[in-house]
This record gives C-alpha cells, structure tokens and sequence, in this order.
C-alpha cells in the first residue's frame, strides 16, 4: 500500500567505521557496530520513530513528528558521549513529503535526509531550516544555522542547521554568521565525465548530479559494487565538489597523486582524475568515470 504525506526522515552512522577496524580489530570493532546499531534502534523505538532500514554501520527511520526525529537525534548523541567509546555518530534529518509504501519511504524528503547526514561530521546533528522552521519553540532553541547547501528539490541553497545535543551549551563551538554563498555560474564552469564511451558536460544548474546504481540517477553506472544513490556532484562556492554517501565508498585519483579513499566524506574535484564507485581502481576497469574539471 503506498500514501504520501509529510515525514521526517533520520539517518545516522557510525562514523570513521573502516578506521575503527584498523584501531581495534575485526572483531571488536564488528561488536562495537553491532552493538551501536542496536543502541540506536532503540533510542529511535523509544522516540516514537520506525526503523527503516539498517544497511551497515548506518541506520535509516521515519518519523511523523519532527520534534520527535529531533529527541531521537539528541538522546543518540548523548549516549555515545556518556559512553565515551570508540565510537562516534552523526545524525541528519529532514521533515518534507515522502511516499510511504510497504515500510519504505521514497522520495525528496530521505534525498534531503542523506543529504544532511553527509554534511554532518562526528558527534554532529545536521539539519535543514525548513525542518527547524516546523519545530516546537523549545525545539528550535537548539538550532543554530552554520551554512547553505545546494539540494536537488531546491533550485536555490538552503540553509542549513546544527542541533545541539549538549547539555553544557559552553562547550560548543561559537559559530559566525553566514551568508549565502554567491556562486560564479558561467559557461567555463563545467566538469566533463567519461564512463563507457559516454561524455557528460556536468554544469552548475545540475544541481546534486546523482551517480549510482539506481536508475534513476542522472548517472547510472551498473556496477554490482555501487550503492543504488552511491555519490553525487554539486557546484559549491564555485568548486565541484563529490559527496560520498555510499555503503563500499568510492575510489578517486588526481593527476599524479596518490588514490583517495572516500566513504561518507566528500572532496573537491580539481583538473583531470578518475572515479571508481564500490571498490579500488585497479579492479574497476569496466566503470570507471574519468572527469576533467
């Protein structure tokens, strides 16, 4: 059965989960995911929320009530911070129209959620104005707006807001006032792709040029490793900038320089390089994406 209304859509992950294997091995850091996945189920059951899906160090869920997504959010952060583990968390969300069907939700409001969460870094809430506009007074108390983002269901940049979750607010870091980021559009700002004898002119109107497995992204690369959204491109103060939001990560090389691994992180884009969405380059030859910027 599918209805649309308006909902609010949570992401939150674990962050730096490859590097935590590295710090404390396999099977530590395994339980040490497992175990915050469940934490964080609960902490959303007990807000009134539903858990989505888990796909995984990272956790999906709906709300009905943003105020509720904003409790849920709080209370994950306060308890990995009183838990003072290895492991850390960030959170986004967005409260806007979704189509509901068989438990999943589809849509631009989870495209804004994923949004959000990629945004955000470490022990970090992220959220839209839009969201924080339908808040409770007490909520939105909470808000403070830090930057702009470019999002596909906007022609404009948005602002964007961080949540605090701490109870001493002294401890957080003062944040200067921001101004809409004013973006040269001309016609030399372009990033050209190549991936299996296609090209593709990417130009700032694009806005939030999907790349993925999913074919509905503005890029369909079918590789069995990619993410069904895997990353994107955005014009961001006259740079282009890919956003990683995949679940194997993705692959970038510059130049003569070194391979990038990204996963939930995002990097300028500079000068000529290639892309391998899901696993290393070497192994990837079948899509790779070239780009010269």
């Amino acid at each position: 059965m599918m209805s649309s209304q308006n909902y609010a859509v949570l992401f939150a992950d674990v962050a730096g989960s490859s590097d935590l294997y590295k710090k404390i091995g396999d099977e530590r850091a395994k339980e040490a995911i497992s175990s915050s996945m469940r934490i964080m189920e609960s902490l959303i059951n007990i807000n009134a929320g539903i858990v989505i899906k888990t796909i995984g160090d990272e956790i999906m869920a709906r709300f009905d009530d943003p105020n509720a997504a904003t409790a849920a959010a709080r209370a994950i952060q306060q308890h990995f911070e009183a838990a003072r583990g290895s492991v850390a968390v960030r959170v986004g969300y967005h409260y806007g129209p979704a189509i509901l069907e068989n438990n999943d939700v589809f849509g631009d409001a989870v495209n804004t959620a994923a949004r959000m969460v990629a945004v955000a870094n470490p022990w970090q809430i992220v959220t839209s104005e839009i969201t924080v506009d339908c808040l409770s007074p007490e909520n939105q108390l909470y808000a403070k707006r830090f930057d702009y983002a470019k999002i596909k269901a906007f022609k404009e940049s948005v602002p964007i807001c961080l949540i605090n979750w701490e109870e001493n607010t002294g401890s957080m870091t003062a944040l200067m006032p921001v101004i809409k980021p004013v973006n040269r559009e001309t016609s030399i700002s372009k990033i050209t792709i190549h991936v299996q004898g296609t090209i593709i002119a990417v130009t700032p109107a694009m806005t939030d040029y999907t790349i993925g497995r999913d074919a509905e992204c503005d890029l369909v690369v079918p590789s069995p490793f990619a993410s069904r959204k895997h990353a994107w491109i955005e014009f961001r103060r006259n740079k282009f900038v890919l956003v990683d939001h995949s679940t194997n990560g993705t692959w970038v090389k510059t130049g003569g320089e070194p391979e990038l691994f990204l996963k939930r992180e995002e990097l300028p884009l500079q000068g000529k390089g290639v892309i391998s969405l899901g696993e290393p380059i070497a192994n990837n030859q079948n899509f790779i994406i070239r780009f010269d910027c």
